[in-house]
């Protein structure tokens, strides 16, 4: 529960938009990148290996709404 109201709630108390993908969805890159897309979507939170997932799209490169970029929860490897 303490996650849930750092990430989900305290943003909405604060006034930004919170886009959710669909469960189905959240671990398809082309599905998430989409909606990244389509929700212009500013800031978000991976967990490493999902951040490196991503990485490997050519569309992640070119999501420009794209401002910060968070990550954390497991070890983060540099190559």
């Amino acid at each position: 529960f303490d996650m849930f109201v750092m990430d989900a709630l305290f943003p909405i108390f604060s006034g930004v938009q919170l886009s959710l993908i669909k469960q189905k969805d959240e671990l398809s890159g082309d599905a998430l990148l989409r909606q990244i897309a389509d929700d212009n979507v500013s800031s978000i939170f991976f967990v490493p290996s999902h951040l490196y997932m991503l990485a490997m799209f050519e569309k992640f490169h070119d999501c420009s709404s794209l401002k910060v970029l968070m990550t954390g929860g497991e070890s983060l490897s540099i190559s």
